[in-house]
């Protein structure tokens, strides 16, 4: 379930959401490693399979956003009080 949460994609999002930054020349690598494995999806398994990873991946994005939306807002919200 977790092939496509666990990509260099992923492990992106989940250092900036640490804090260790996003290194932006990465991304474009990372994205078509994404899609590849996606690609590669429908021919192993059947399309229930997919659909679950699919889901369970959505999920996990999600779940990324609203934790950069939180950061966001936290960087924001300093500067707000600051005027």
């Amino acid at each position: 379930m977790k092939t496509l949460v666990e990509t260099s994609l992923f492990n992106l999002f989940a250092s900036y959401i640490n804090g260790t930054g996003l290194a932006v020349s990465e991304l474009p690598a990372a994205y078509d490693d994404f899609v590849n494995r996606l690609a590669r999806l429908s021919l192993e398994e059947d399309l229930v399979g997919q659909l679950r990873r699919l889901n369970y991946t959505r999920i996990e994005l999600a779940f990324m956003r609203q934790a950069c939306n939180g950061i966001a807002e936290e960087k924001i919200a300093p500067s707000v009080q600051g005027k």
